[in-house]
């Protein structure tokens, strides 16, 4: 068999798996849009374009320091996407300065390309090597096309001769709320209102959104890498008209209201309908958080009963316990075994919610940045509830059902949330609820109550 010229002769360089900032910025160095002096995934700075016939180009990236000394020591690193994919081999590597963002090591090295990324969605009309060059204007979607939006886009396409690209990134919207398959299908039919698909033309790209500022530097080098061709940006985060036309519509959107819908550009609404039901349509995560003992389980079972007997909404319980004995089962008790159970957790409840069913969970989550990232999980395609049963930790201790606090405190359980180790309070939970201070029924009536007002159980049913 002949050796496949896409891998590196030396199969022993170390392996790094990039996160999609990382992975996006990555393929833009490549291309010639990013300069290898950006850290791969970190703020944008720069706006000057890439510098021609520096080859192979330059990369920077930033990895915790004793990493960063092995592929320094190795001189050489490939670095890979999440489904393990070799991209490139960053070659002749060295290290420099400490990493700007966190503990860690700026590392420096040529790239050179391996293998182009399968992973991702619509990889059917991505970005392609002389889709920029080829341009003569560019539109860059960076959320829903709005009315305002028309006199600027309407004013780029007459000035330009020939091609104009329209840009949609492979992720979710700049404010990360409507998902990259939404949004492609919005630069679609943004695209036929511009013009016949022979002159204007979707492409998905890897563009990864950061702040305001960076967002608005990835246009102007995407501008740049073009030719510096007339560049219209709908940026979901600045004072353009449109931008804050969708402000209004999206919050419409959340509240599944109809008002201020009629801002969006034709034939978005129904798009972003079907991704954005009403209220009582639509998925929602109702995740309850408190210490051991604290009564989640309790309340999330009562609660799970009394949405099914109330709607016929297909409604289903994640509780802690017996997601560890089937999904996680292996996983240690140390803070990054409990992270993972977690998000494990919040993976299947937002596929449950992508549905359009209830999931009701039950974790202790005490960490604010694991809940955090169950939200981001889930906001994209539903609606997420968090509360917060803030049972005081002697209530909890005094309890004691499964005996763990007298395990934990005689040093038998090392970790123990709430003995030795934090749980962080949630300061964005929508509901509290004190199980010394209400009975179950109380605090179910409670979180009840706030689901039937925001709209997610409809009168009828309840």
């Amino acid at each position: 068999m002949p050796d496949d010229p896409t891998m590196p002769a030396d199969t022993t360089a170390p392996q790094v798996d990039l996160d999609p900032a990382a992975v996006f910025d990555l393929e833009l160095v490549l291309m010639r849009v990013l300069q290898g002096a950006q850290p791969l995934g970190m703020p944008l700075t720069v706006a000057d374009p890439a510098t021609p016939g520096v080859d192979p180009p330059e990369v920077r990236l930033q990895l915790p320091e004793e990493l960063a000394d092995r592929v320094a020591a190795a001189g050489s690193v490939v670095l890979r996407d999440h489904e393990a994919t070799p991209l490139a081999l960053l070659e002749d590597v060295r290290v420099g300065a400490p990493a700007s963002a966190g503990p860690g090591l700026e590392l420096a090295g040529r790239a050179r390309a391996l293998r182009p990324r399968e992973s991702g969605e619509n990889r059917g009309e991505a970005l392609r090597p002389g889709d920029l060059e080829s341009a003569d204007a560019l539109v860059v979607v960076g959320r829903p096309p709005m009315t305002g939006d028309a006199e600027a886009l309407a004013a780029a396409v007459a000035a330009a001769s020939g091609r104009v690209l329209v840009l949609v990134s492979e992720g979710p919207s700049q404010d990360g709320l409507v998902p990259g398959s939404v949004m492609l299908r919005l630069a679609r039919l943004l695209a036929a209102e511009l013009g016949p698909a022979e002159r204007v033309q979707v492409r998905s790209a890897p563009l990864a959104w950061r702040d305001p500022d960076s967002d608005l530097v990835l246009g102007q080098l995407l501008s740049s890498a073009a030719g510096a061709v007339p560049l219209v940006h709908l940026a979901a985060r600045d004072e353009a008209k449109g931008a804050r036309q969708w402000q209004e519509a999206r919050e419409a959107l959340q509240l599944g209201t109809d008002a201020q819908l009629s801002l969006l550009s034709p034939g978005a609404e129904p798009v972003l309908r079907r991704w954005r039901p009403p209220r009582h349509e639509r998925g929602l995560v109702v995740m309850f958080t408190g210490l051991s003992g604290s009564g989640k389980s309790t309340l999330a079972r009562a609660l799970r009963e009394r949405i099914a007997g109330l709607s016929d909404r297909s409604v289903t319980l994640l509780d802690g316990d017996v997601v560890r004995q089937m999904l996680s089962a292996g996983l240690g008790f140390d803070r990054a075994s409990r992270e993972m159970n977690v998000r494990r957790i919040g993976y299947v409840a937002s596929e449950i919610a992508r549905h359009g069913g209830i999931a009701v969970c039950a974790p202790i989550a005490p960490y604010a940045s694991t809940r955090a990232a169950v939200r981001a999980m889930v906001e994209p395609v539903g609606d997420m509830v968090l509360v917060h049963v803030s049972t005081p930790l002697e209530e909890c201790e005094a309890r004691d059902l499964k005996g763990l606090y007298a395990k934990a405190r005689a040093g038998l359980v090392p970790g123990f949330t709430g003995v030795s180790d934090p749980y962080e309070e949630p300061l964005d939970a929508e509901v509290t609820v004190d199980t010394s201070q209400m009975d179950p029924d109380e605090a179910v009536a409670h979180v009840l109550g706030y689901l039937r007002v925001g709209g997610w159980l409809a009168e009828v049913d309840a």
